[in-house]
C-alpha cells in the first residue's frame, strides 16, 4: 500500500507542477503559493516538496532566461569582435614588419662606414651632385675587383649579343640575295617570253620567207630586187597620186555646192529676220489697242460704280426727307394741341433746332430750294 501510495503521490506532484506552471507562471515573476491552496487528502511534506520543486524550476527558467539574453548580445557583438580583432591582427602585423625592417635599418646602418677618400682630378668617374657640390653622401665604397668583375660579364654579355646580331645580319644578307637572284630570273624568263611572243606575232613577207628558204641572196641579186622595188613603189606612188587629184577635185565640188547651200541659207536667215521684224510690230500694235480696250472698260466700270452709289446716295436723301416732313406734321399737331396756344410757331427744321441733314451737292428739295449748303 505505501509503495502504491508514494507511486500516486509522485504522479499527483507531477500533475500538480504541471497544472501549477500553466496557471501561475504566466508572467516572469514567481507567484508565492499559500498553503490554504493545498488541496484535501495531500500531505504537508508532499506539499512542501512541490512548493521547493516549483521554486528551483522558476530559478533554472530565470538563470535560462538570463543566459539566452546573454548569448542573443553576444551573437551581436560578435561580427564587431570580430572585425576589431582583424584590424588589431592588420596593425600588429605591420608594426612588427617596422620592427623588423627597423632592425635591418640599424643593423645595415652599423655596417656602413665612412671612409675619406683623397682622389687626384681626373679620376673621379661621377660628378658630384649639383646644389652641394661636395655632397657625396649616396656613394658607396665597392671594391675594385667587384667592378672588374662586373664590368668582365658586361662585355661577355654584349660580345654574346653583338656575335648574335652579327650572324642574324650575315643570315638576312644571304635571305635576301637570294630574293634578289630570285627576281632577276623572274624578269629574264618574262623578258624571254616577250621576245618570243615577238617573234610569234611578226609579219613575215615575201623577202623574208625567200630568204628563209634560200638564205642570204648575192650582191648582184639584191640591186635587181632592189631596182624591182622601187619601181613598184614609183607605180604606187603614181597611182596615189592620181587617187588624191581624183579626191581633191570631189571635195572641192562638194565644198562648192556646201558654199551655194549657206548662200542660200543666208538669204532665207535674212527674209525670216524681216519677218520677225514685222511681226513684232504687229505684236506691239496688238498689245497696245489691248491695253487701251482695257483701259476703257476700267473707265466705263468706275463710271457706272460712281454712277450706282449717286443713285443710291439720292435714294437715302429722299428717304430721310421723307421721314423728316412725317416727323414735322407730327410736331405740328403735338403743338396745337397744347394749352395756351402760342401765336407763333417756327415752321422750318433751323427754327426748331433740328439739325439740316447731309445731302448731296446736286440734290434738288420738294420745295424748290437748293442743296445742302446752298441758298436756294
Amino acid at each position: 500500500g505505501g509503495g502504491g501510495g508514494g507511486g500516486g503521490g509522485g504522479a499527483f506532484i507531477a500533475a500538480m507542477v504541471t497544472a501549477t506552471s500553466s496557471s501561475f507562471t504566466a508572467g516572469d515573476e514567481e507567484i508565492e503559493l499559500n498553503v490554504s491552496w493545498k488541496p484535501e487528502g495531500l500531505e504537508v511534506g508532499l506539499w512542501n516538496h512541490f512548493v521547493q520543486f516549483r521554486a528551483e524550476r522558476f530559478r533554472l527558467a530565470a538563470e535560462g532566461r538570463a543566459l539566452s539574453h546573454q548569448l542573443a548580445i553576444l551573437k551581436r557583438e560578435l561580427p564587431r569582435l570580430e572585425e576589431k580583432a582583424a584590424t588589431l591582427a592588420s596593425t600588429s602585423e605591420g608594426l612588427s614588419q617596422s620592427i623588423v625592417k627597423l632592425r635591418n635599418d640599424r643593423r645595415m646602418a652599423l655596417y656602413d662606414g665612412q671612409v675619406v677618400l683623397r682622389l687626384l682630378a681626373g679620376q673621379v668617374e661621377a660628378q658630384p651632385p649639383t646644389p652641394v657640390s661636395g655632397d657625396l653622401s649616396h656613394a658607396i665604397l665597392v671594391s675594385r675587383t667587384a667592378v672588374e668583375g662586373l664590368n668582365n660579364e658586361v662585355l661577355s654579355h654584349g660580345g654574346q649579343k653583338l656575335s648574335i646580331l652579327n650572324a642574324i645580319k650575315n643570315f638576312k644578307k644571304v635571305i635576301y640575295q637570294q630574293l634578289w637572284e630570285q627576281q632577276r630570273c623572274d624578269m629574264q624568263i618574262q623578258d624571254l617570253r616577250d621576245k618570243i611572243k615577238t617573234l610569234q606575232l611578226i609579219h613575215v613577207t615575201r623577202d623574208m620567207a625567200a630568204t628563209f628558204k634560200t638564205g642570204s641572196l648575192s650582191p648582184e641579186e639584191e640591186r635587181q630586187q632592189q631596182q624591182a622595188e622601187i619601181a613598184a613603189l614609183e607605180a604606187l606612188m603614181k597611182q596615189k597620186q592620181k587617187l588624191h587629184q581624183k579626191a581633191v577635185g570631189e571635195r572641192r565640188k562638194k565644198l562648192e555646192q556646201l558654199k551655194g547651200i549657206v548662200r542660200g541659207k543666208a538669204g532665207q536667215n535674212q527674209q525670216v529676220a524681216v519677218h520677225l521684224v514685222a511681226l513684232g510690230r504687229v505684236l506691239e500694235e496688238q498689245q497696245r489697242l489691248q491695253s487701251s480696250v482695257q483701259s476703257a472698260g476700267d473707265q466705263a466700270r468706275k463710271k457706272m460704280r460712281s454712277l450706282v452709289t449717286h443713285k443710291k446716295l439720292k435714294e437715302i436723301a429722299t428717304a430721310q426727307q421723307t421721314e423728316l416732313s412725317a416727323l414735322m406734321s407730327q410736331l405740328d399737331q403735338l403743338r396745337s394741341r397744347t394749352f395756351p396756344a402760342f401765336e407763333a410757331h417756327p415752321t422750318s427744321a433751323e427754327a426748331v433746332g433740328v439739325p439740316r441733314p447731309l445731302l448731296p451737292p446736286d440734290f434738288v428739295t420738294p420745295g424748290g430750294g437748293g442743296g445742302v449748303g446752298g441758298e436756294g
